[in-house]
């Protein structure tokens, strides 16, 4: 009797201690991970400027600038575990990367890039793109960045850039979600600084505004304007800002009827190569059928943006956009 009744104390025990085993672990990955995240400011932001490329500069004063969200190279799959298998992805790489040649584009800015991905096989899509476009010149800018035991992912912003990277720093914008931003990252952005001629620099921001609402974009869109107005040199923005403009059909608003496009092409004094306004901007989202324009590139008054457009492709849900950039404003515009 009394070994039956120890050995029913002990079964009694096991789901206490498995449980307390449980409850050791999970605090010990959470540790790891607030330890991890301490460091991401540090990481948010990497130059990669390729010593053995062409050094090229700016022949004249115009260059042509291409911003594309790729959707982490899934293509078009309903969720970033649907881009299919690994040589199918490396594929579909290629073919941006044939794309991004194809465009004779200078600087090229990208959005939900994958560093260090599951789905993407540990590719890192910046790097690889880089190499295989001709633009060598990088700048790396992580958004998510999480590290757990058998799960990392690192994601963000990049831009690829046929001219050397003077300098790049982050670009801190608005939180949609102060926990989301402490545990796992948000959507910021980078304002690099690339050197196109000798003792000449442009100014390039890259950004991804956040799609869960016009009032988190708005309030984006002020930062991006107030940061716009230190610099005094020719300035290019570009990115997926997630908003179109108010003259255009179903433009969101906030509750205050304000919107991201129309602050930052209004009193954030940019504009685009979009003619004859900024609600002629080609449509971009979603590609096989694009009915909204949320993907941008604006400038300040130091330079022009001209025939804004688009390319047709199915590589991604979004359409890339170009423009070609005039350096020279001194002429008439």
């Amino acid at each position: 009797m009394r070994r039956a009744a120890e050995s029913g104390g002990s079964l009694q025990r096991c789901p206490r201690i498995v449980f307390y085993i449980g409850c050791a672990l999970l605090a010990g990955i959470l540790m790891q991970h607030a330890a991890y995240r301490s460091g991401a400011a540090e990481r948010a932001v990497a130059i990669a400027n390729d010593p053995g490329a062409d050094s090229a500069q700016l022949g004249g004063s115009r260059l042509r600038v291409l911003t594309f969200n790729i959707a982490h190279g899934r293509g078009l799959g309903a969720s970033n575990w649907d881009g299919g298998t690994r040589s199918e992805r490396r594929d579909r790489l290629d073919q941006i990367a044939a794309l991004l040649r194809a465009s004779d584009a200078d600087i090229v800015v990208l959005n939900e890039v994958d560093f260090d991905a599951p789905w993407s096989h540990r590719v890192d899509q910046a790097a690889y793109l880089a190499e295989r476009s001709g633009l060598r010149h990088l700048v790396a800018q992580c958004n998510i960045d999480v590290s757990l035991p058998f799960f990392t992912v690192r994601t963000g912003n990049a831009i690829l850039s046929r001219f050397p990277i003077a300098k790049a720093e982050p670009l801190e914008l608005p939180r949609y979600s102060a926990v989301e931003a402490l545990v796992a990252g948000s959507k910021q952005g980078v304002v690099s600084s690339i050197e196109i001629t000798p003792g000449r620099t442009l100014t390039v921001i890259a950004v991804h505004l956040d799609h869960r609402g016009e009032a988190i974009r708005v309030a984006a869109a002020r930062r991006i304007a107030a940061v716009c107005a230190m610099y005094d040199g020719p300035l290019v923005l570009a990115g997926d800002l997630n908003s179109h403009h108010p003259d255009s059909p179903g433009a969101p608003l906030d509750p205050k009827g304000r919107n991201a496009i129309a602050y930052l092409v209004g009193p954030g004094g940019l504009s685009s190569g979009a003619r004859p306004t900024s609600a002629s901007a080609p449509y971009t989202v979603p590609s096989r059928t694009p009915m909204r324009a949320i993907d941008w590139i604006l400038v300040n008054d130091q330079c022009v943006a001209e025939n804004l457009a688009s390319i047709r492709t199915t590589l991604s849900d979004h359409l890339p956009v170009y423009s070609t950039i005039d350096l020279d404003v001194s002429g008439e515009r």
